[in-house]
């Protein structure tokens, strides 16, 4: 029979256990599991949900192996602004990183793909240590850690290229060390969970929401009966004085980031009141459920939700860390939307320890039956998540021209690397230019005002156009530009432009405009 002595069950430290060993042998062979899964993704070019993101931070490693490794100098493939596509946002610790590695190496979409999965693997492994920290105990710690990597949210981004991965695996191994030192009170663990707080912060300055652990245990120090003030203040210059390159850094950037609605968040505009509702709907029905989680972990995560409360672990770090991901959301739900799933990154960790809290409960009825169960769900986790989430590595997911994929070989050869070029009807940016590998100036729709193609090719030296439109290539105005069409691929066409601009259509009255308007 079972015990249903609950306060009991939920309280006693009594539970079954591995050793240290055979948790590091399970933990591998999980991680060799998910490498598995992936390994049709480890050679896969950039496509599916979020691509636009993804071939952006590609652009910053390539320009890295390319052009200026200067870490202060990330840049993309446009030169849209008109002096250089030097474009400075979250500090590119990450991408510089793996173009140092591609430098050795070779540029290879496998390279990067290798090296996220191992950046991935990391934060696994903060997984296990951090459940293993609260709830003592490995078999919690391993099945955490495992049900971890399969979240739909993780799994996908997980070895897709955008500098959340290292800013949510960095916060892990905060949280981790943060609470090390929280029982050693060794400054040693307390650097260490401060630099890695630095490094998530610098990668995603939303990040910096998880010192919110840190203020939690500054400030329970500070009303103890007897406080020692100076611990308590070396605590504060520590954080202070490591955190200072995130202040500097986004201190100089932010002012040059025009229109960026995740700055503005719920102030800058406002929905009405059915896409509230809409969006809403949406976060309760798939976002948490099944991105962040999936079914897999709904009933270990109902659980742990109880058992949370009555299990004797320190609760104080984990309703600020909850509180202040709901703030971010709540700041941010405009910008987040439906669309941008990965920006709820942070919520990941403190979810799956409630998950491990779960797991500790079922472990602790001490009944045969669970271990068939979690072995069960150990090796069903991984297909849940796999189906889930296979569709969005296709192209079907950035709604974008799939010509581009299709001839992504023919169109990235015809014209030389390194020769600058217009991009028409890109509304990413950054996608078009990426699959051909062309840096120039990048055009979102239609609305090309002719003059500019001169004023371009003159001053810019633009040599080659990319066009989908021909709305745009067949207007008999553009035809003084054109000299030759080199490719139709489907529905795009590659053309070399006139260079320099001919004295005889310098006169035109649209040329003689975009002149006077520069």
């Amino acid at each position: 029979m079972f015990n249903f002595d609950l306060m009991n069950l939920l309280t006693t430290d009594k539970t079954f256990d591995i050793s240290r060993n055979v948790a590091m042998g399970i933990l591998i062979l999980t991680l060799l599991g998910s490498l598995y899964v992936h390994k049709n993704i480890l050679t896969q070019e950039i496509q599916g949900a979020h691509s636009w993101r993804q071939c952006q931070t590609m652009w910053n490693i390539r320009n890295f192996v390319r052009h200026d490794s200067n870490i202060l100098n990330p840049r993309v493939s446009h030169f849209n602004g008109g002096k250089d596509n030097i474009y400075r946002y979250e500090f590119p610790i990450m991408q510089w990183t793996i173009a140092q590695i591609e430098k050795i190496t070779s540029e290879d979409i496998f390279v990067v793909r290798i090296f996220l999965f191992l950046l991935g693997a990391i934060g696994v492994l903060g997984m296990y240590y951090l459940a293993n920290q609260i709830f003592n105990n490995k078999i919690v710690a391993v099945l955490t850690a495992h049900f971890f990597q399969y979240s739909p949210l993780f799994y996908y981004y997980g070895l897709n290229p955008i500098p959340d991965n290292l800013a949510l695996v960095a916060s892990i191994w905060y949280l981790y060390f943060i609470l090390v030192f929280n029982k050693s009170k060794s400054q040693l663990h307390l650097i260490f969970a401060v630099c890695l707080l630095l490094l998530a912060s610098l990668s995603k300055l939303p990040y910096l929401m998880f010192g919110v652990v840190s203020f939690y245990i500054f400030i329970v120090d500070l009303i103890k009966t007897n406080p020692n003030f100076k611990k308590i203040m070396i605590f504060g210059l520590i954080h202070a004085i490591i955190l200072i390159p995130t202040f500097m850094w986004y201190a100089w950037v932010i002012p040059g980031w025009k229109g960026n609605t995740v700055l503005s968040g719920i102030f800058e505009y406002q929905l009405d009141f059915h896409e509230y509702k809409e969006i809403f709907k949406y976060h309760i029905t798939q976002m948490f459920p099944r991105i962040l989680l999936y079914p897999t972990v709904w009933p270990l995560m109902a659980i742990g939700l109880i058992g949370i409360w009555f299990q004797k672990v320190n609760k104080g770090w984990l309703i600020g860390l909850v509180s202040i991901t709901f703030l971010f959301l709540f700041l941010e739900f405009n910008a987040i939307n439906i669309v941008h799933d990965y920006y709820l990154m942070p919520f990941l960790p403190w979810l799956y320890v409630i998950i491990g809290s779960g797991i500790a409960v079922l472990l602790k009825l001490k009944k045969p039956i669970f271990l068939i169960v979690f072995g069960f769900l150990f090796f069903y986790a991984s297909n849940n998540t796999t189906k889930s989430t296979d569709s969005k590595w296709t192209n079907k997911h950035d709604a974008f021209n799939p010509d581009v994929y299709k001839y992504q070989k023919e169109l990235k050869e015809v014209v030389p690397r390194d020769e600058l070029c217009l991009i028409l009807n890109d509304e990413s940016t950054y996608i078009f230019s990426y699959l051909i590998d062309k840096m120039g100036h990048v055009v979102h729709s239609d609305n090309l005002n002719i003059g500019w193609i001169g004023d371009m090719i003159d001053n810019y030296g633009l040599t080659y156009m990319y066009s989908d439109s021909r709305k745009i290539d067949q207007n008999p105005e553009i035809a003084p530009f054109i000299d030759t069409l080199l490719l139709s691929a489907g529905s795009i066409n590659v053309y070399k432009l006139r260079d320099p601009i001919s004295k005889d259509i310098k006169h035109l009255p649209f040329f003689k405009q975009i002149k006077k308007e520069n």
